[in-house]
């Protein structure tokens, strides 16, 4: 079981310029409102994991799922790491000539992480959406762990 604890700190207090003010004013907030958004945004957060489990991390924006993902890939032992934007994007050959696996598995895998458009893999993975991106490198690191 992987246990990861984080502690995200409250911004310090700020003094808000004119523009920022007149946008308070129009959402009827006021500096208290301000200050408390932020100290529910900030704290512990503890998480445990089992080993193969997957784990679904959501909230609103600014809340810090981006600190906690952070938090889990500097805590994890070096070999086991894996920064999907670490992952290439290959312009030389389409999608689906870059995976090593029968045409049948490589279709199954990439539907299954919501890339199951054939156009998206008949095009180089440079030139797919940020979001098509995203999941052809999760794809990859699939493959990669496979092995």
């Amino acid at each position: 079981m992987a246990r990861l604890s984080v502690k995200t700190p409250s911004p310090a207090r700020r003094r808000f310029s004119p523009k920022a003010a007149r946008l308070m004013r129009w959402f009827g907030l006021d500096r208290l409102d301000v200050q408390e958004h932020a100290a529910a945004c900030a704290g512990r957060c503890t998480v445990e994991i089992a080993p193969g489990r997957i784990c679904l991390i959501t909230g609103p924006s600014g809340t810090g799922k981006t600190l906690l993902l952070r938090q889990f890939y500097k805590a994890a032992p070096r070999k086991a790491r894996l920064w999907l934007e670490d992952i290439p994007l290959e312009s030389d050959r389409c999608a689906a000539d870059c995976m090593d696996q029968p045409l049948e598995e490589m279709i199954r895998c990439f539907s299954a992480m919501g890339l199951g458009d054939v156009f998206a893999l008949l095009v180089p993975p440079c030139h797919l959406s940020t979001g098509q991106q995203y999941r052809y490198r999760l794809v990859r690191a699939m493959q990669s762990r496979r092995r």
